[in-house]
């Protein structure tokens, strides 16, 4: 069973502060009791996780989901949701850009928990992004970093993952 961590305050059950895999994820999460955790099939974990999918909305009972993608049947098609941005990439410099985002991510996480059990393995994927070449792919990408990265067994954390 996989989670989602919502804010406290969350009124809707939409706006996703973390997520993890497993029980034994989401205890390393690093989060309060007052935090709000809702059981996701694997399945919808995976689709956030891989930036496949947005939440539309929450009925009280299940989430409803959108393509977050433009798609290789269709690379025209925008997100359906008008609000989102597709995490796909049109140049290699956007993805550097959004790469290093994820580094800072990572960089903030080892500062604040130079103990932590995840620490070598988010500094190990950390390392893979900063040397990674963005000039190696093809673009525009159709499809998101972490798709790639599941796509080609790189071992990565989507950003809302780490603690």
């Amino acid at each position: 069973m996989a989670y989602f961590i919502l804010n406290p305050n969350e009124t809707d059950k939409t706006n996703i502060y973390r997520i993890a895999a497993d029980d034994d994820a989401k205890s390393k999460l690093n989060i309060n009791s007052d935090f709000i955790s809702v059981n996701v099939s694997d399945a919808e974990f995976a689709s956030i996780r891989n930036n496949t999918k947005s939440i539309a909305s929450h009925d009280g009972t299940s989430y409803t989901y959108v393509d977050f993608l433009k798609t290789e049947t269709d690379p025209n098609n925008s997100p359906s949701d008008p609000d989102a941005e597709a995490s796909n990439f049109e140049t290699s410099s956007e993805l550097r850009q959004g790469l290093d985002i994820i580094v800072n991510i990572c960089n903030q996480f080892i500062e604040a928990n130079p103990n932590h059990s995840w620490k070598t393995s988010i500094q190990t994927y950390k390392d893979y992004l900063v040397s990674f070449d963005t000039t190696s792919l093809t673009f525009p990408m159709t499809i998101s970093w972490e798709k790639y990265c599941e796509d080609n067994s790189i071992t990565y954390y989507h950003p809302l993952q780490i603690p």
